[in-house]
């Protein structure tokens, strides 16, 4: 007679939705605060010849870094703004994915 571990599909759907509640989580609060830090490292490195910072729009900050940051930082600011915006993407995903799960089965 063999020991062996039964796994019980409600336990299964159980793990599963924990790790999804997890990566939503993890995703939907790391992913404002690159996007955040993005904005920081651009103000710590503002060109001089670029208007003042607070009559700037977030956006055009986020979706053109050159245009306002010292040209040095630039990839950091656009990695830190597209992970960001990644991070967002999977939190929306999984948003989808348990509603989904949730409507249809």
């Amino acid at each position: 007679m063999a020991i062996g571990l039964t796994v019980f599909p409600s336990a299964m759907l159980r793990a599963a939705n924990i790790s999804s509640e997890v990566i939503f989580l993890a995703s939907v609060l790391l992913g404002p605060v690159l996007l955040v830090t993005g904005i920081v490292v651009a103000r710590l490195n503002w060109r001089s010849d670029a208007p003042r910072f607070l009559r700037t729009r977030s956006l055009d900050l986020l979706l053109r870094p050159g245009k306002f940051a010292l040209p040095q930082v630039v990839p950091a600011i656009q990695v830190l703004n597209a992970l960001g915006l990644l991070l967002i993407v999977v939190a929306a995903l999984a948003l989808i994915r348990h509603a989904l799960t949730q409507f249809l089965f």
